[in-house]
Formats: structure tokens, C-alpha cells, sequence
């Protein structure tokens, strides 16, 4: 399955795009306290004790598993949605914000034991890692999410214009 990088959308939009149906199967439902690195992401939109809603979810294409994809969301901002409401809808469509654009980190992997089981696929394999962080458009995190696909399923796309300047294009950088 091929992913534009191109513009913000959600899995199920590229799925679709794609040609393929897609479902959700929350796997996690709860107000916990986040790991490290997702509440580095937040900053000061959380206070540091604070409890984010965690979404753990699966996501088929064609019946197949496609992606764990587990999402962080402020208190105040998850208190009012259900466990059904985000198996059926993308997060973005469901937060009473304005969403302004997100920064993806997408780097190599392996499968951790915990993804053996949902993404059916051996332990170690590789996979393809997708951090993700949403902000409203008043530059606010809103959402911090983490993205695992089998790296045999999927493969992302970026566009690349012509002529941009200096050689670099827009909104693609190399991380070292």
C-alpha cells in the first residue's frame, strides 16, 4: 500500500485511496500516565503529572493487519469520547478543534513482541515507525501518536517539485 506524504490525512482516507477497506479494532482504552517521550512532545500543553487519554488500536486493510496505531490525547480534550466513537473515527475528526498541520518522523524498526500478536508478524521484523505530532492551529499539541507497519505493506510517497530554490524540497528533511 502506498501513503502520500503530500498532505495531512488520516489512515483511513490513504487506505481508501488506495483501494483498500479499512477497519479499527481498539486493542487499549485508558487515562494513563504517558511515557516519557510522548509527554517531551506535549511540552507545555500537559502539566507534568497530568493523565492523557491512550488509545491503542489496530487497523486492517482487506481484512489483513495493516498498522498498530496508539494515540495520546490531553485529558480535557478525550474526557468526553468513547471507546466506540475512536474505534469509528480518525481522532482529528473528533476533537472539537482546529487542526493546523503535524510533523511525522517516520524511521526503521523491529517488531517489538508486543506487535507479534497484532500486526502477525514475526518478532524483529522490520517495520516501519511513523511518530506523529498534531497541533491546532494556534500551534498547540493536540495529539501525539506512534504508527507501526509491517514494512512488507506499506511504503510512503513524497513528491518531489521540480524547481525549489535551493535544492531542498519543501517540508522534507533528512534526519541524521
Amino acid at each position: 500500500m502506498r501513503q502520500s506524504l503530500s498532505t495531512l490525512g488520516t489512515l483511513d482516507d490513504q487506505l481508501a485511496a488506495g483501494g483498500a477497506t479499512s477497519e479499527r479494532e481498539v486493542l487499549a482504552f485508558a487515562f494513563v500516565q504517558p511515557p516519557d517521550w510522548v509527554a517531551e512532545r506535549f511540552g507545555d500543553a500537559v502539566a507534568p503529572d497530568a493523565q492523557l487519554l491512550e488509545v491503542r488500536r489496530r487497523t486492517l486493510a482487506d481484512g489483513q493487519p495493516f498498522a498498530r496505531v496508539t494515540v495520546w490525547c490531553p485529558e480535557e480534550l478525550g474526557a468526553e469520547l468513547s471507546r466506540g466513537e475512536v474505534e469509528r473515527h480518525p481522532f482529528v475528526q473528533l476533537l472539537d478543534v482546529k487542526i493546523g498541520g503535524a510533523t511525522q518522523t517516520i524511521g526503521a524498526d523491529a517488531a517489538s513482541a508486543d506487535d507479534v500478536d497484532t500486526l502477525e508478524v514475526p518478532e524483529g521484523s522490520p517495520v516501519l515507525r511513523v511518530e506523529r505530532v498534531t497541533e491546532s492551529a494556534n500551534g498547540e499539541v493536540v495529539l501525539v501518536s506512534e504508527h507501526v507497519y509491517p514494512a512488507h505493506r506499506t511504503e510512503f510517497v513524497v513528491d518531489l517539485p521540480a524547481d525549489v530554490g535551493d535544492g531542498t524540497p519543501a517540508g522534507l528533511r533528512l534526519l541524521s
